[in-house]
């Protein structure tokens, strides 16, 4: 009997230890669980949330010609030889072209925790941000595998980080208007991704075992394992400098480019503050401010919403330990209804908490 009891202990502890080492439940969320579908239906009120909130402008320019000239003396200058964003080199006379490393060049410019990024694929979209730009803020990033890097995307990338401006004015005007408080953003940035469209998709659809497995399964289950990738990628852009030096909250929204054979998915929303991820449906959502909302933008807004909430430090509506009114459902930080979604005073007041003090 003493046997079986310490079996027991340590049993418990050992699944108690898996949890912590494996997806640390404490910090990451998703949406909630496998009772929850997309709306099927369009908004009731038309416009509702199309935007509504103006972002703050950021992003700082480069001198490129200055950099070459840092790197390889007065004499070199920079140039486009190509029209995409990878299109800069250093001409230096007599030697063959030099490339530039972007996140080099902020570096030298705008100190040791700027990074480079893009507000489109062009050559003269790159950017520089530093902590200070994003600090206090939620900074949509759209990830577009570099696979499909050619100016003949340049408009669906445009279009795109329009679409997530909208959205995310959308839920950052539905979280204000609740809380009397601001909810800052800035406008939407470009993450060129070593994984493929395919792969992303192939990511996001094994967050749920069963859509995974008539796939054929093509990639391990891991419920987190989209976001970790996602996570990845932004790291790989140098992002977390700017998560390690700055208040903000980073939501990475997938595209699959403007093309893909199949619909793109609407599974692997997640979040482990201060990051949240989006699966690849999010970043095709429109929405008008004089018609009803499709219901992709419906499901959108409650994806996005509902992650950006945990980033903020919201948990699911159930985990207050409080009496829940009979709608309880309906909040934006369990099942939600689109841009009807509903958001009760316990979860305000913990919002207000957290809103006060970002900065």
């Amino acid at each position: 009997m003493k046997t079986d009891r310490w079996f027991h202990v340590i049993a418990v502890f050992l699944m108690g230890l898996g949890m912590v080492l494996g997806m640390n439940q404490g910090d990451a969320w998703a949406l909630p669980p496998l009772t929850w579908r997309p709306l099927t239906a369009p908004s009731a009120t038309a416009g509702k949330y199309c935007g509504g909130e103006p972002q703050d402008a950021r992003g700082l320019s480069l001198d490129l010609n200055a950099e070459c000239k840092a790197l390889y003396g007065t004499g070199a200058s920079a140039a486009a030889i190509r029209q995409d964003a990878y299109g800069w080199v250093c001409k230096v006379p007599k030697q063959a072209d030099k490339g530039l490393n972007m996140q080099a060049a902020c570096r030298r410019t705008y100190g040791s925790n700027a990074i480079a990024t893009l507000v489109g694929i062009g050559v003269n979209d790159w950017r520089c941000l530093r902590p200070a730009d994003v600090t206090g803020h939620v900074v949509p990033v759209l990830l577009f595998p570099v696979e499909k890097l050619n100016m003949a995307e340049a408009p669906f990338v445009t279009a795109a980080t329009g679409r997530l401006n909208t959205l995310m004015g959308g839920i950052r005007r539905f979280y204000r208007e609740r809380t009397s408080l601001p909810v800052r953003g800035t406008n939407a940035f470009v993450l060129l991704t070593g994984t493929t469209a395919k792969g992303w998709q192939d990511l996001a659809v094994c967050t749920d075992q069963n859509a995974c497995s008539s796939r054929g399964n093509p990639a391990p289950f891991d419920r987190y394992g989209f976001h970790n990738r996602v996570k990845s990628e932004l790291a790989n852009g140098r992002w977390n400098v700017l998560v390690g030096n700055s208040s903000v909250r980073v939501g990475g929204f997938v595209t699959l480019g403007s093309s893909y054979p199949e619909p793109p998915t609407w599974l692997g929303a997640a979040s482990a503050a201060p990051y949240f991820s989006q699966p690849p449906s999010n970043s095709y959502a429109t929405c008008s401010p004089t018609t009803a909302n499709p219901p992709a933008y419906e499901n959108a807004f409650y994806g996005a919403g509902h992650e950006f909430g945990h980033t903020m430090g919201l948990p699911h509506t159930d985990e207050y330990g409080v009496q829940l009114p009979s709608n309880w459902k309906q909040s934006i930080m369990y099942w939600g209804n689109g841009t009807q979604s509903l958001f009760f005073p316990f979860e305000v007041d913990r919002l207000r908490s957290f809103l006060t003090n970002w900065h």
